[in-house]
């Protein structure tokens, strides 16, 4: 049996770093099924600027209760030692990018079959590392370190067409009801959000094969 994954998830957030880490684990706990993956531009907030914000002052206004801020980092850790990946570093971001450029880069990468490496890369650099991902210097660095020709990643961030392609496809993907993020969505018909460990996520995907 053969079957399509979408990956659905922005680099921004931390849970679909963790989605994926995991999502890259279950898929080698399947024997029976092969699985092509697809990873989707899904943009959290389109409305963030070229050249980014300020993250901390972005937490800070929408998450103000710092109880939460704390609930929350509390539950990366927790999920995080679940998959044995290491814990998104919160603090390590300054910035909070447009990311319609990472995801533009990411559809390129999958000519090269190395799309799930680029955007697996993207998410560590970022959340592990705290790299600026605002420039674009940054951008082609991570890209070409993942596979990413050069050229083809240069002329990515320079594509204005694909860039609105990738926005149009993250509208898309929310309109048709998709408000959480990571999400998996099987054969474009059957899908679930949220983080799972990978046996959890391999016997999730196994039954959601079987659905669709």
């Amino acid at each position: 049996m053969q079957i399509t994954i979408d990956f659905v998830g922005d680099y921004i957030c931390p849970w679909c770093y963790l989605g994926l880490v995991s999502f890259e684990r279950a898929k080698a706990l399947i024997s029976d099924i092969e699985i092509v993956t697809r990873i989707r531009p899904y943009l959290l907030n389109p409305e963030i600027p070229p050249g980014g914000l300020d993250r901390a002052q972005y937490i800070e206004q929408k998450f103000p209760d710092k109880a939460r801020q704390a609930a929350i980092s509390e539950a990366l850790k927790q999920t995080a030692a679940e998959i044995h990946a290491p814990a998104p570093v919160l603090t390590a971001p300054k910035r909070l990018p447009d990311t319609a450029k990472m995801h533009a880069i990411v559809q390129v990468a999958h000519v090269f079959s190395v799309q799930e490496e680029t955007a697996a890369l993207f998410y560590s650099r970022y959340w592990i590392d705290g790299d600026d991902l605002d420039q674009d210097d940054v951008l082609v660095d991570i890209a070409e370190a993942a596979g990413v020709p050069l050229p083809e990643t240069k002329a990515a961030l320079n594509d204005a067409s694909l860039i609105a392609a990738c926005r149009a496809d993250s509208e898309a993907i929310h309109r048709a009801g998709v408000k959480q993020a990571p999400t998996f969505i099987v054969n474009e018909k059957v899908g679930f959000p949220g983080v799972l460990s990978p046996d959890k996520l391999s016997a999730a995907i196994q039954q959601a094969a079987e659905a669709a």
